[in-house]
């Protein structure tokens, strides 16, 4: 993800009612006015403009993913690698185990309960949703 930030976010907080902020954010997304950081290269604003797009037939990547590789954000991205499951990560985080919180951030008070985490251990019902598919 190159932003942490919705296209068509308000960046203000002091709206009290919160069916104003829903309909300033709609007309937002009408009007296609999206703000972009200047951190972004034209290439990036670019590609999330053709995701952007009002016609769900001109946006990027409708005609099959080839399409929306061949954009110029993708320049230096190997493809291939990627398929192939050979392309090293850009971060790998070091883990002791599945358990291991020390990648996350503490809540802001500061107060964590490593014991009040719910431990989930998958089953075989879980999956099967997945049959359908």
């Amino acid at each position: 993800m190159k932003v942490a930030l919705f296209p068509f976010f308000l960046y203000k907080f002091d709206i009290g009612d919160s069916y104003l902020f829903f309909l300033q954010t709609y007309e937002k997304i009408l009007a296609c006015n999206v703000a972009f950081p200047d951190h972004l290269t034209q290439s990036a604003k670019d590609i999330i403009l053709e995701f952007l797009q009002y016609n769900p037939a001109d946006r990027l990547g409708v005609r099959g993913g080839t399409s929306a590789t061949a954009h110029a954000w993708f320049k230096d991205f190997d493809t291939e690698a990627l398929l192939n499951k050979t392309m090293k990560p850009p971060v790998v985080p070091n883990v002791k185990n599945s358990e291991d919180l020390r990648n996350f951030d503490a809540p802001e008070d500061g107060n964590v309960d490593r014991d009040f985490v719910d431990r989930f251990t998958p089953t075989k019902e879980d999956y099967e949703w997945l049959e359908e598919f």
